[in-house]
């Protein structure tokens, strides 16, 4: 694995002396790289001049160019339209990325340990650049679009980039037109090998077009994903309270493979035309950029303490893979990394499997326990997959040897495509209750075990789905998740998450505030931001725990917005807010 992270996040210098983790808002009393990692970007501002990244990360601003907004904090980019284009056709207030971090000994262009490549690209190429692959995050608000000047580049603005040598792999674009209340969300994609590439997000690129009805607003905070692995460009918009947009781009004809890439993050007005003073001004929150690539399942963080602790069996109960081999680095073409930075679990054929088998044994008298994951069906044929059991040794005890639980989805069993739930009830194992657990949703989706006083709980998505007396069974047991093929057929299963824990408090969906909630980017790189829409949880107490339940700090008096620094130890992590009666529990992921 090869791995670079550069967080640009809030890092403000006093509360650099804060130990481990922090809550505060955006200082506005200081200049960008005050609040901002800019170690590793230089910036071009509309005059063409440039500061490079020395500069910048010393407190660099100019006026009405690029500062620090006086009420937010936020990491303003202004540009009038008039600004000089040098090598452009467009004027620009824009970081590009610079992985030398000011060491000037390294050249800025070509391959090489200032730039990025495709994985791709030849292992050669690989191996002399600075990183392979990558991802950037940001949360932005696009405050102002140009109004005047040509019709085809009147409220064009470009607010994320990846560059290469001579053309754009990806642009990505907001624009509003004077006569609508919301604007559009677009990117562009430039092969080498032929013509530019339109792919329209959200609304419509036209300069004639109308409002679009879920458009995006002057000022209204969204976040976005530019992500390369290999050839796939893969392009995400988040909103709160919206369902992801995302775009993917086949790009392996688009002659990328050997070039050097970087990222680019600001205002690039894309209106060169119209009256004096006219501009584009867009202000960040939130700025990441990460290049990793993971080759084998346990490479991931947040997998690894779970896979530390496991065997994986497959294609029968016959061991695959012992712990120590998972951790050495094994995949398979039944158990890999999938989309990054997610685990695969393909299996066909009746009662076969692939799955891992934690080796600690438990009893439900011992004390509470709890297992969390996230996860999405990405192919069933079999009318029957298992993906989660509890299951009793019977090496270890005198249990039956069949499992307390296991949830499955059911293609054909009325109603159709649902989860189910099967429970013992009794120390026999004779007799099971299924349990409907609803619709099994098209996308990844959080499942939650508990085993609390006897009793076995279910959630899906944070709603309680099955609550059931479970103190019968005495045996020893294990967690085992992954693919169980009750039938012919196959099935593939990707994981985002997978942790055991000490649980939390599961809300009923009929007294869930959490709609009001908003924390993200998650999984993160260092910091959250958590948004509380309804004044009512206000005044409420937040609370960060690790993976175990040890509590890491409390915070009392909860604000609208606040910032929260994750441990430096990558894994899974749990925020508790809590009101009076109200109490929810949020997974969050360090990266």
């Amino acid at each position: 694995m090869k791995k670079i992270i550069l967080s640009c996040l809030l890092l403000s210098t006093a509360l650099q002396l804060v130990l481990n983790i922090e809550i505060f808002s955006q200082n506005p009393d200081l200049p960008p790289s005050g609040n901002f990692d800019l170690t590793r970007w230089k910036i071009t501002l509309p005059d063409q001049t440039e500061r490079q990244e020395q500069e910048l990360s010393d407190g660099f601003e100019s006026e009405n160019e690029f500062y620090t907004d006086p009420v937010t904090g936020a990491m303003v980019f202004r540009c009038p339209n008039d600004g000089e284009t040098g090598g452009s056709t467009y004027p620009r207030s824009e970081l590009r990325e610079m992985l030398r971090a000011g060491n000037t000994a390294i050249s800025t262009t070509g391959v090489g340990l200032n730039n990025w490549v495709f994985s791709s690209s030849s292992q050669a190429v690989q191996d002399a650049s600075g990183a392979v692959d990558g991802i950037m995050t940001a949360t932005v608000a696009v405050d102002h679009v140009s109004t005047t000047g040509e019709t085809s580049k009147i409220g064009r603005v470009i607010i994320g980039q990846i560059h290469a040598s001579s053309d754009e792999p990806c642009r990505l674009y907001y624009r509003k037109l004077p006569g609508n209340s919301k604007g559009s969300i677009y990117i562009a994609h430039e092969p080498v090998t032929g013509d530019e590439q339109w792919y329209e997000m959200i609304g419509s690129r036209s300069s004639s077009a109308s409002d679009p009805a879920d458009g995006i607003a002057l000022g209204e905070k969204f976040g976005y994903k530019i992500k390369v692995v290999g050839n796939t460009l893969t392009v995400s918009i988040m909103r709160a309270g919206k369902p992801d947009v995302h775009q993917i781009v086949d790009m392996s004809t688009s002659g990328y493979e050997d070039d050097w890439m970087y990222f680019k993050a600001g205002n690039y007005n894309q209106n060169n035309s119209g009256d004096e003073g006219d501009y584009a001004q867009v202000s960040f929150f939130d700025l990441d950029v990460t290049h990793e690539t993971y080759n084998a399942p346990y490479e991931i963080p947040r997998f690894q303490p779970f896979l530390a602790g496991s065997k994986l069996q497959a294609p029968t109960s016959t061991t695959a893979a012992t712990t120590e081999e998972i951790i050495n680095g094994y995949s398979s073409d039944r158990f890999y990394v999938a989309e990054d930075d997610k685990i695969a679990f393909n299996q066909s054929g009746a009662s076969m499997r692939t799955e891992l088998r934690h080796e600690t044994n438990w009893v439900l008298s011992e004390g509470d326990r709890s297992l969390h994951g996230r996860l999405k069906f990405v192919e069933q044929t079999c009318d029957q997959v298992t993906v989660v059991q509890i299951h009793d040794d019977a090496n270890a005890g005198d249990g039956p040897n069949k499992p307390l639980l296991r949830i499955y989805r059911h293609l054909t069993k009325p109603p159709e495509s649902h989860l189910w739930a099967a429970i013992k009830t009794d120390d026999g194992g004779e007799n099971t209750t299924h349990i409907d657990l609803g619709l099994a949703p098209p996308d990844y989706f959080d499942w939650d075990v508990h085993v609390e006083d006897g009793n076995l709980i279910i959630a899906i998505d944070g709603e309680e789905k099955a609550n059931e007396e479970v103190a019968f069974w005495t045996f020893p047991s294990y967690w085992k998740t992954g693919v169980y093929l009750q039938n012919d057929g196959e099935a593939t299963v990707y994981f985002d998450e997978l942790e055991e824990g000490s649980g939390g408090e599961v809300v009923s969906i009929e007294d869930d505030l959490s709609k009001d909630i908003s924390i993200y980017p998650n999984p993160t790189d260092s910091f959250i931001t958590i948004d509380i829409v309804n004044h009512q949880l206000l005044d409420g107490t937040l609370t960060l725990s690790d993976a175990t339940g040890k509590v890491l700090k409390e915070f009392n008096d909860i604000n609208k917005e606040m910032k929260l620094q994750l441990p430096e130890k990558r894994g899974l992590y749990f925020i508790i807010i809590k009101k009076e009666e109200f109490t929810k529990t949020f997974k969050v992921i360090r990266r």
